[in-house]
């Protein structure tokens, strides 16, 4: 049953977003007994999309992901010092813990060490896209029905806080010159403070670096193409058609979506696959 999982949510905005998608093809009454512990920079996040769920802040500390998630650039002392401060914030709710099972994205040592003594499991690692893996461990743990996939001016939201994600520039101009000749209005949105890298050859419009916002541009769209960031992800979960550019084949961590049907590519493959082509003609 639902109400004996609780899901830890202290990564990042795409991780959370992932998670709140999978849990669309629960019941209500599914959905209520489930427990979502939430980290501070989260809650905005999940205040806004209210998933109908109980959410329960998990205060470690620190208002970002935790530094044991950011090894390569906080470093093991850092690291070490956040699987502290987890297992303290995870005592202060240790009532609520009591009889239920902690369910993770993965198992492996670090989480070992942060869930130690307590009841955990993780969604199978045997799929080749998360959202699947996601919808198995539901049917597995819920028995829930099959999957039914949701399909419905163009935002190109090209940029990831990850660099070498952002989408290049030949990239963007050639999805501008495509989408204009297919009688489509693209839009480049940056969000503010974001550095424009794209240079005066292509026009961007910024918004304000907040969910709301985010959303309605979202919902306002008849489609998203995006780079591998939160932005895919929550189109996703906003019932968007969304086209995904990543720098490599990164499959298993693609909206389900944009899996499913092949809406996808790597940046040296324009004008050598027929996935975007794909992509438009069923915008129309």
């Amino acid at each position: 049953m639902s109400n004996r999982l609780v899901f830890f949510c202290v990564k990042g905005f795409g991780d959370f977003a992932i998670l709140i998608s999978s849990l669309k093809i629960l019941s209500e009454s599914e959905i209520k007994g489930i427990t979502l512990l939430v980290a501070p920079h989260l809650i905005p996040l999940a205040n806004l999309i209210n998933p109908g769920c109980e959410i329960i802040e998990i205060n470690y500390g620190s208002s970002d992901v935790p530094n044991i998630f950011d090894l390569r650039d906080k470093g093991i002392i850092k690291g070490i010092y956040s699987i502290i401060s987890l297992r303290k914030a995870l005592n202060a709710v240790k009532s609520i813990l009591k009889n239920k099972t902690i369910v993770l994205d993965k198992l492996t040592i670090r989480e070992k060490l942060i869930f130690l003594g307590l009841r955990v499991c993780s969604i199978p690692k045997d799929f080749n896209n998360v959202y699947l893996a996601y919808n198995n461990f539901f049917k597995k743990e819920i028995k829930i029905a099959e999957y039914s996939n949701k399909i419905v001016k163009i935002s190109i939201f090209p940029v990831s806080r990850i660099g070498n994600k952002n989408i290049p520039n030949n990239v963007i101009k050639y999805l501008i010159e495509k989408l204009i000749s297919e009688g489509l209005l693209p839009v480049v949105y940056l969000m503010e403070g974001d550095i424009n890298i794209y240079g005066e050859g292509i026009s961007v419009s910024y918004i304000p670096k907040n969910f709301p916002n985010l959303a309605s541009v979202i919902n306002k769209s008849k489609a998203v193409i995006s780079a591998d960031s939160f932005p895919a992800h929550f189109s996703y979960y906003l019932d968007r058609p969304v086209f995904v550019f990543t720098p490599k084949d990164n499959k298993y961590w693609l909206p389900y979506s944009s899996y499913f049907n092949n809406y996808f590519m790597k940046f040296d493959e324009i004008g050598k696959n027929i996935n975007l082509d794909t992509f438009i003609k069923s915008l129309s």
